[in-house]
Order: C-alpha cells, then sequence, then structure tokens
C-alpha cells in the first residue's frame, strides 16, 4: 500500500518484486515530473528532479492484482493521473473514485471500507 509519494515506493517495490499480493495506491501520480510541473512551472523541474518515480511505465510490468483510489476533487494530484495508471494497468485491476474527496481525507469519505471490501472479495 502506498499513499502519494509512498505510491511511488509501493510502485518500485511491485515492479521488483513479481509475487507481491495485491498492489494498493492511494492517490497515485504517474510521475514525479508531471506534478512538478503543475506544481513550479517557473522551475526547471526536469533539470532538478533525482527521483522520477516513473509510475506510469513501471505499472505496466506489475503483475500482481492493482487497486487504485482516488478522490475526486484532489487538487494535489489530479484524478486523471490514478485514471492514467489504471488505464496502463495490465489486468487485474480496480478503480475507485471517491466522491467530494480530496487527497488528504479519502479516509473519511469511506475509503477503508471500500478498499477492504473490494480485498475480500
Amino acid at each position: 500500500v502506498g499513499e502519494s509519494l509512498g505510491g511511488g515506493v509501493a510502485m518500485q517495490l511491485a515492479y521488483e518484486n513479481p509475487t507481491i499480493h495485491t498492489l494498493v495506491l492511494i492517490a497515485p501520480f504517474t510521475n514525479a515530473r508531471d506534478i512538478a510541473k503543475m506544481r513550479y512551472p517557473f522551475m526547471p523541474v526536469d533539470m532538478l528532479l533525482k527521483d522520477r518515480y516513473e509510475n506510469i511505465e513501471k505499472i505496466k510490468s506489475v503483475r500482481s492484482p492493482i487497486l487504485i483510489v482516488h478522490g475526486d476533487q484532489d487538487v494535489v494530484v489530479p484524478l486523471e493521473n490514478g485514471q492514467a495508471l489504471y488505464d496502463a494497468a495490465p489486468k487485474p485491476k480496480s478503480f475507485i473514485v471517491i466522491q467530494d474527496a480530496g487527497h488528504n481525507n479519502v479516509y473519511e469519505h469511506g475509503a477503508v471500507e471500500k478498499i477492504l471490501n473490494l480485498l475480500s472479495e
């Protein structure tokens, strides 16, 4: 399980370990460069970023089931990032959009229950 920046770490672990049971990403981003450019359009982020967290490329190689959870009101990591990762992910995969949730409050909108329900199926 990885949330936000932790999603990049969880992705790397799943990418390196094909026997991982399930990869759960909460408010994940496609790559660090896209988020940095969105937040700091005036900075030369391509030159400054050391860790790029290329999640959009790595997810294609993950062989375990993938669950992506994202709030539809997330202004830190837009929902489109979660959708792009879901679209790029191989099956089996699931995508839960938490209505009215932002980046830091998906749990207040029932995310835990939805995640546990899906994982117990």
